[in-house]
């Protein structure tokens, strides 16, 4: 079956699974795409005007009606003869304040590591040892990046003063990082 490429634009977007993973539908030249947390992009086929498989596995993703707003808010995905629901996550962006106050650099007493977290790109980005990894929000405080981070929660206060953020990578449980007083890379003067 063939889809007008308009007819995709109400499948795009992050699909929660479950905490920590999320899986993201993008259109590329007239083909609807997912992108599973920590796993390659591949291409999705139509079966419907809602349902669609992938040939790189036995898997296919159907999706809800599109509501008011001209988006489909929830789908189903069908793989190893189990149903999982997937729901969309709303957009979120940052003010320029909450940008500051989560970023900085910030230290794991059990790693011996400090992790520097910054805007980059329109949107808050890490450094850790090994490079950089882009996060992904999720909700006010919760952001997605690739391993090792897996799902980062900053830990705020009422008045949005970040001490700190948490790990969960699904083997690592909340690993602690506390907010130091150290230059953010891209700010030295």
């Amino acid at each position: 079956m063939k889809l007008e490429p308009q007819a995709l634009d109400a499948f795009l977007g992050d699909f929660e699974l479950e905490p920590g993973f999320v899986i993201s539908f993008t259109r590329e030249d007239g083909t609807l795409f997912q992108q599973a947390t920590g796993q390659p992009k591949f291409p999705l086929h139509p079966s419907s005007p809602d349902t669609f498989f992938l040939k790189v596995v036995d898997a296919e993703y159907v999706f809800g009606g599109v509501a008011a707003d001209g988006r489909v808010h929830e789908a189903t995905l069908h793989q190893n003869g189990r149903s999982y629901p997937l729901k969309r996550l709303d957009q979120f962006s940052l003010t320029a304040d909450e940008v500051r106050a989560r970023s900085g650099a910030f230290y794991s007493e059990e790693l011996g590591v400090i992790y520097f977290i910054r805007e980059k790109d329109g949107m808050l980005s890490l450094r850790y040892p090994r490079g950089d990894i882009a996060l992904k929000q999720t909700g006010l405080n919760t952001f997605l990046g690739a391993f090792p981070i897996g799902r980062l929660k900053f830990l705020c206060n009422s008045d949005d003063d970040c001490k700190g953020f948490a790990v969960d990578d699904g083997r690592v449980r909340n690993l602690k990082f506390t907010r130091i007083n150290l230059p953010v890379w891209g700010t030295e003067r």
